[in-house]
């Protein structure tokens, strides 16, 4: 609704002649168009209108831009599965539960898959290739000019060849040919190449000497070598360097930033602040940037706010890429309620033009792996059986063996548990026939595939067969998938058994996974010391920090009905006895639990 208000108002400002242009800057649009939109509702009709710039003070501005980029980056998490079938896709998600409805809707999937391309072919921009290395030979070919010596020193350093380029550029001198800024940002590109920001900053001040001022380029390709090193925080510092040289941060030096951000730190709440700053006060984003933001909301499985961006992208017509569409549909394979949006954003690639890859193909495979859809995912597996490039792809291979994993979960195909295994070897032979070396994923979703279909021998014999005949050490996801395993069928006493094997044989510790795993077997056969002891375990590794109304918690703290003590106990180590709490039988009263008091009738029938 808001960016619908936003483009009503964006166009009757366009059309009483005072602007802005539907190409409108993120910084304009924050701080012009939609503050007058979102305050023509909170204002009183007595009020006069107030001026943006005029009289509001900085305070009352940066609160008001905060609150603009929160109503227009940020969606509310109401969207649901139904929802989305209803308004995106056109399917009901009741009507899913008829056979002929199901079955259509599984049509319809399959003609996506397969629908032609529609539209002209985007335009893809290539680099320049460089055929050579050795100078002499690359001017027979080209005029020694600044142009040709910029590509052929820009090539040199993308490869790494820092003396080479470094000749390359005392050559040019030799030939009366001044450097200019772009020749040396260029030379400095093999800076980042060999992840060495401290020799980038040398050739910033010997660029200096010569009479060569650094460009926002130069600032952007140190702070892509500060990146490459992992000095992330050194990057941030040198950001100054832009208003030193009285030079304005452009969309580039933010993308730079960001990417440093999602690769090595990961941390995603940085990313978004640096996002933000550039939206007020410098820069709009291009497409680059969108996607990458794209890919940290997928990284953070926040599917709405990556399909709010992408309104915002057609809202600001800048057209989605390929990579742009990878993205999203990352995004949904990370989340199952968005099972039905990936297809409907490869349907509409194909429609914008886009040939699907085969990152564009995995991806919509791991959306029907993780969803257990087996006959989509055959379809799709089948599309990428077709590309040259997958032959000796081992990914496309394991996201078939995990589809027909989680196909077990679904209803009417828990019977089939011979058929499933039976078509996951089958997946498995076909890679081995094709020369793939299978890594620890791969077999990882072969002994899920087994463990899903409670054949808890072969399970086992899985893991000893992945580290003894192929050389490849179990790790604490493989031993989580064998402790699941035996804890869902009521075997706790072998799920601590390969605790201690673990621990003994493959010299690994458990992590969080692996305790609660353990508990939730617990909970079931309700053994209560054991889960004890697992829940001080975990208080002692300091692994129960926020997870005070966890599911698991809770699950096994109601069949402590009858040991006030123990669930005591419990609150303390996750710090619940401290919070108050609503008690249910008064609903809008908080107050602190009480402990060692009688129970109730009612809490003597539920209790065990």
């Amino acid at each position: 609704m808001l960016l619908r208000s936003i483009q009503k108002a964006l166009a009757s400002r366009c059309a009483a002649g005072k602007g802005p242009t539907p190409r409108l800057p993120a910084r304009r649009l924050a701080s012009s168009l939609i503050p007058a939109a979102y305050d023509k509702s909170e204002r009183n009709a007595s009020e006069k209108p107030r001026a943006v710039f005029g009289n509001t003070s900085p305070k009352e501005y940066q609160k008001m831009s905060e609150r603009v980029l929160d109503s227009v980056v940020q969606v509310s998490s109401s969207r649901n599965r139904a929802q989305l079938l209803r308004e995106k896709f056109g399917v009901n998600a009741n009507e899913l539960d008829d056979p002929a409805a199901a079955a259509a809707h599984a049509r319809r999937l399959a003609q996506i898959v397969t629908m032609p391309l529609e539209g002209p072919t985007p335009l893809i921009k290539k680099k320049v290739d460089l055929f050579t290395t050795d100078i002499e030979e690359y001017f027979m070919k080209y005029p020694r000019e600044e142009k040709t010596y910029n590509t052929f020193i820009l090539g040199l350093a993308e490869r790494g060849l820092a003396d080479e380029a470094r000749s390359a550029l005392e050559d040019m001198r030799a030939h009366r040919i001044k450097p200019n800024a772009f020749h040396w940002t260029s030379l400095m590109k093999s800076c980042v190449v060999a992840k060495n920001p401290d020799k980038a900053l040398d050739i910033l001040e010997e660029m200096k000497i010569h009479g060569s001022q650094p460009t926002i380029w130069t600032i952007d390709v140190i702070l892509e070598a500060c990146v490459a090193a992992g000095q992330l925080d050194r990057a941030y510092e040198l950001y100054s360097l832009a208003k030193q040289h009285s030079l304005t941060p452009n969309t580039e030096i933010f993308t730079t930033l960001i990417k440093g951000c999602l690769l090595v730190d990961k941390d995603y709440t940085r990313a978004w602040q640096t996002f933000n700053h550039m939206r007020v006060y410098h820069a709009e984003p291009d497409v680059v940037l969108y996607t990458l933001m794209i890919h940290i909301c997928a990284k953070e499985e926040n599917v709405e706010k990556a399909l709010n961006l992408l309104d915002e992208m057609r809202a600001m017509d800048i057209r989605p890429t390929d990579v742009t569409y990878n993205s999203l549909i990352y995004a949904c394979a990370r989340r199952i309620d968005y099972y039905d949006e990936a297809f409907r954003l490869l349907e509409e690639m194909k429609r914008e033009g886009f040939t699907p890859s085969l990152m564009t193909l995995t991806n919509v495979l791991n959306v029907c792996a993780k969803s257990g859809d087996v006959p989509t995912a055959e379809l799709t597996f089948d599309e990428i059986m077709r590309l040259p490039e997958a032959k000796q792809n081992e990914q496309p291979y394991s996201l078939m063996i995990e589809a027909y994993a989680n196909s077990h979960y679904l209803r009417g195909l828990k019977d089939n548990s011979n058929e499933i295994i039976s078509n996951g070897e089958k997946i498995w032979g076909r890679m081995l026939e094709a020369g793939i070396a299978p890594s620890i994923y791969s077999f990882q979703n072969r002994i899920r595939l087994y463990s899903q279909c409670y054949r808890l021998n072969r399970a086992v014999e899985l893991k000893d067969e992945m580290k003894h005949n192929f050389g490849i050490a179990p790790v604490e996801h493989t031993y989580n998938i064998l402790i699941r395993m035996f804890c869902h069928a009521r075997r706790v006493e072998r799920a601590f058994d390969q605790v201690n094997i673990m621990k003994a044989v493959d010299k690994l510790e458990p992590n969080k996974n692996t305790y609660i795993e353990l508990l939730v077997g617990c909970t079931k056969e309700f053994y209560v010391q054991s889960g004890m002891k697992l829940l001080r375990e975990m208080k002692a590794k300091n692994l129960l920090v926020a997870d005070a109304n966890a599911q698991w918690i809770n699950d096994f703290r109601r069949q402590l009905v009858k040991f006030p003590w123990l669930i005591r106990e419990i609150d303390e180590m996750t710090g619940k006895a401290d919070i108050p709490v609503a008690p249910w039988r008064h609903p809008g009263v908080k107050r602190k639990i009480r402990y060692n008091r009688d129970l109730t009738p009612e809490e003597q029938k539920r209790s065990p």
